[in-house]
């Protein structure tokens, strides 16, 4: 095999590995195992034993159509190397595509860890945000006000009279002997059903009152 063929395979392993790769990986942690060093460690690997099968199937059949090759060499890089076993300390007999294996467990494990903290960090700032809006709300607008709103996004979410009536009596009754609690649902509840109307109506409010917005967590 001539150099331009061999460089062409090389293309081609590399290009269907990162492919399969993708369809492996992104359900599980998104693109986010791109940037993960661990994750080109992982793909060199693989890279080299599609390469390695490569090697193995051109003895077979030295007039194999290139991307046919490659293609077969990827997908069956495991699978033919699967029996290659080696020590791995002690008495410990493994296999190439174990140790491959276990590397990527490894590597989606620490990758899912990093992606849940920086889900609850967006979550831990939604909140706080979503908790300012509400305290600016309660401090704007009476309870009435904000049940008058309420009223409003429950007709325009399609509740009919009786439902949003009945919901709003179960929240005064709730609410009975317990301060500024009514207040508090309710505007958590104009803020959970749309989060830009609720800034809407304080900036409003604030622009009306010739009041700046309080600073929020950025």
């Amino acid at each position: 095999m001539s150099s331009l063929q061999t460089g062409i395979v090389i293309l081609l392993v590399i290009g269907i590995t990162f492919i399969f790769d993708v369809m492996e990986l992104q359900p599980r942690v998104g693109f986010s195992f791109l940037r993960s060093l661990n994750y080109l460690f992982y793909h060199m690997f693989r890279v080299l034993l599609g390469l390695l099968a490569a090697f193995l199937i051109l003895q077979v059949n030295p007039d194999l159509y290139l991307p046919l090759l490659a293609f077969l060499a990827v997908l069956g890089s495991v699978t033919t190397l699967q029996n290659f076993a080696l020590n791995v300390g002690g008495n410990e007999v493994g296999s190439l595509s174990k140790l491959l294996d276990n590397y990527k467990e490894r590597m989606l494990s620490e990758q899912e860890q990093r992606n849940n903290g920086r889900a609850a960090k967006v979550a831990q700032l939604t909140t706080s945000r979503a908790l300012l809006v509400q305290r600016e709300m309660m401090t704007l607008f009476s309870d009435t006000a904000l049940e008058m709103q309420l009223r409003q996004l429950l007709l325009h979410a399609r509740w009919s009279a009786a439902a949003i009536n009945s919901h709003v009596q179960e929240l005064k009754s709730s609410a009975q002997g317990t301060e500024n609690f009514l207040g508090a649902v309710m505007a958590f509840q104009v803020i959970e059903m749309n989060p830009e109307y609720a800034r809407s109506l304080i900036a409003e409010r604030r622009a009306a009152a010739g009041t700046p917005p309080e600073a929020g967590p950025t």
